[in-house]
């Protein structure tokens, strides 16, 4: 049964963003793609959230209201290890990718968020769960 480079199962995402209208935008995409999305815009909306379900992946904006972004992602991963995080942020050089890779995060994603690198994080996700 060859099933490599595809995704079967829809993917549960947690979008976590600061920034209404991204974050409709980015969520109307996701579901585009088949995914079952959920949305906050602070880090205290997305915990509780996250208490109500288990999700496959978490998109996670870096400069949130209440919390930094690698706060969020940490406190997820405690919570729920099974869960890939990803920062999304317009904050991109090297040394912030680094310091998502070196919290345990699976990924850092540049700000406007291609199509194609949110299909390829979305599928690592489905590897990693």
């Amino acid at each position: 049964m060859g099933h490599r480079g595809r995704v079967e199962a829809i993917r549960r995402v947690l979008l976590v963003d600061d920034n209404v209208d991204a974050a409709e935008m980015l969520g109307e995409l996701l579901g585009l793609l088949g995914h079952e999305v959920a949305i906050a815009h602070d880090g205290q909306a997305a915990l509780e959230l996250r208490e109500r379900g288990p999700f496959d992946i978490a998109l996670v904006d870096l400069g949130l209201p209440d919390m930094s972004g690698h706060e969020l992602g940490t406190r997820i991963k405690q919570l729920a290890p099974e869960t890939s995080v990803v920062i999304v942020s317009g904050y991109a050089q090297d040394e912030d990718k680094a310091r998502s890779l070196a919290l345990g995060f699976e990924g850092h994603l540049a700000k406007p968020v291609s199509v194609e690198a949110l299909g390829d994080v979305i599928s690592r996700a489905a590897r990693h769960s």
